[in-house]
């Protein structure tokens, strides 16, 4: 499992980014990376394989006709037949065993390429030194957030993830919704992390019907 498995940043390690951020006086951002999974290939050296039936052969059939050549039948328990195709799966969609570690390799090796370095206790953080001073990258499979002292440090970072990865939403000031975790950056250099909108999920996941 730990050959396939993707590393998520440690809670740790986490708010003593937080933390550090907070007393260095750091500006933060925080964003989303849209589709992550599907940003990364599928390692070559296993082949993968998605076998799609009925309705869903001829929606992809009308997206693309060149498929239609490749359908074939086979027949169920029920003795009757039905549409099969099967395809080679490229890219490291959700379900597949892999595309996490996939996404991880991905993701590291192009904030290795913009500079930063992993970081040797936790290897979802990564550092870089901008303008003298250190920018810290912290993520959680596509979830990540980002502090610098300089905020146009992190508006480049932001266009760079953007130019990498697509459009998505980059959020900046002293409140960001991480994991789950309502952080809030103070005035005084400290840090407030709270979960109340988490709790009463919770809580009403459990509630008991009437």
């Amino acid at each position: 499992f730990e050959s396939v498995a993707s590393p998520t940043v440690g809670l740790e390690s986490l708010m003593t980014t937080l933390m550090i951020g907070a007393y260095e006086g750091r500006k933060t951002i925080s964003f989303d990376i849209p589709g992550a999974f599907l940003q990364a290939e599928m390692s070559e050296e296993k082949l993968v394989l998605l076998k799609m039936k009925g309705r869903f052969v001829d929606m992809m059939c009308d997206i693309n006709s060149e498929h239609r050549k490749n359908v074939t039948y086979e027949v169920g328990k029920n003795g009757k037949a039905y549409k099969v195709l099967y395809m080679k799966v490229i890219r490291a969609i959700y379900g597949c065993i892999e595309a996490a570690l996939q996404w991880y390799k991905l993701f590291t090796e192009t904030l290795q390429d913009l500079g930063f370095k992993l970081n040797s206790y936790d290897k979802c953080i990564a550092n870089k030194f901008e303008n003298g001073k250190q920018c810290t990258i912290a993520w959680h499979v596509d979830d990540c957030i980002a502090t610098h002292v300089e905020q146009a440090v992190l508006d480049n970072l932001g266009k760079k993830m953007i130019k990498h990865f697509g459009e998505m939403e980059i959020n900046a000031g002293n409140k960001h919704d991480f994991l789950g975790m309502n952080i809030m950056i103070n005035d005084d250099r400290t840090v407030s992390v709270e979960m109340q909108d988490q709790k009463e999920k919770a809580i009403n996941w459990f509630e008991e019907e009437s």
